[in-house]
């Protein structure tokens, strides 16, 4: 288990390496090309969206969050708040090559 969760850690790593890549050290090509660039964009975000979802599952499945003493449903609705809001909030931080978001300003 150890070894599968530490295998999907290293696939979102590079996912969110190569998305880095992609958001802020290159310039959005126009035309087929930019359609092609946002479907890779929009591909490598749910690839990191699915690695670290199994990896929270393997965690859990192997009882890495019993620390969490907050009841039997209470516990997971929390981990499950937690991981999308670090989701949203990472998915949302990472849209500086589409002119940013307007709401924020």
């Amino acid at each position: 288990m150890q070894l599968f969760g530490n295998f999907l850690l290293l696939l979102s790593v590079f996912a969110a390496g190569y998305l880095f890549k992609l958001t802020f050290l290159q310039k959005m090509p126009g035309g087929d090309a930019g359609v092609g660039y946002a479907w890779v964009m929009f591909l490598l975000i749910a690839v990191f969206w699915v690695c670290m979802a199994l990896m929270a599952c393997t965690i859990g499945f192997g009882g890495g969050f019993a620390w969490l003493s907050l009841g039997r449903f209470a516990g997971g609705g929390m981990l499950v708040l937690c991981f999308l809001v670090m989701m949203s909030g990472s998915t949302l931080g990472m849209e500086a090559s589409f002119g940013g978001i307007r709401f924020y300003l």
